[in-house]
């Protein structure tokens, strides 16, 4: 059932009385269906039965293994040729991510700049600002849009820069 798109039975039935049925649920959902088992596994973890329990461990071992795997891609990723994938990562990951938007905001090459832009989480806005008045007209854009959505407490100097952003000679940085 689990193979067949039916994940959401065979999680069900990982609470049935058996601890067969129980036991053969969980290797089911760990095979074929990851959303399921992540569902069913708390229970299973805490099963009465030994035989479940150790069931719900290897399972667990095995989705802590290919989460693992995916974790190692993920962070390959932060060397990516694409600046926008290389700022995402960042932005999600915790141990290089910092590292990572400072390198690509201190480039030279403007898309690394607007990638950097525009994943800089909330309280960098003093990066964004120190680019607004950057060369290159898609770096000013974005660095005026990561600006907008801050605290209301800096409004009037923003409100100022908003107004000196309208004046600006591109219509990129206008329309942002």
């Amino acid at each position: 059932l689990a193979k067949r798109g039916f994940g959401e039975i065979v999680g069900r039935a990982s609470k049935h009385p058996h601890p067969t049925v129980r036991i053969t649920c969980i290797e089911a959902l760990a095979t074929f269906d990851t959303e399921h088992l992540l569902l069913s596994l708390p229970d299973a973890l805490l099963d009465k039965e030994p035989e479940v329990r150790l069931a719900a461990v290897r399972a667990s071992v095995e989705l802590e293994q290919r989460s693992a795997q995916l974790g190692a891609r993920l962070r390959a990723c932060s060397r990516d040729n694409d600046p926008r994938v290389r700022a995402y990562v960042a932005l999600v990951t915790v141990s290089q991510g910092v590292a990572v938007l400072e390198q690509l905001l201190e480039s030279q090459n403007p898309a690394e700049i607007v990638a950097a832009l525009e994943c800089l989480p909330d309280g960098s806005s003093q990066r964004a600002e120190d680019l607004l008045h950057h060369p290159d007209q898609s770096v000013r854009a974005a660095a005026l849009s990561n600006r907008a959505p801050h605290r209301a407490e800096d409004a009037p100097a923003r409100l100022e820069q908003f107004l000196e952003a309208m004046e600006d000679s591109d219509s990129e940085v206008r329309r942002a």
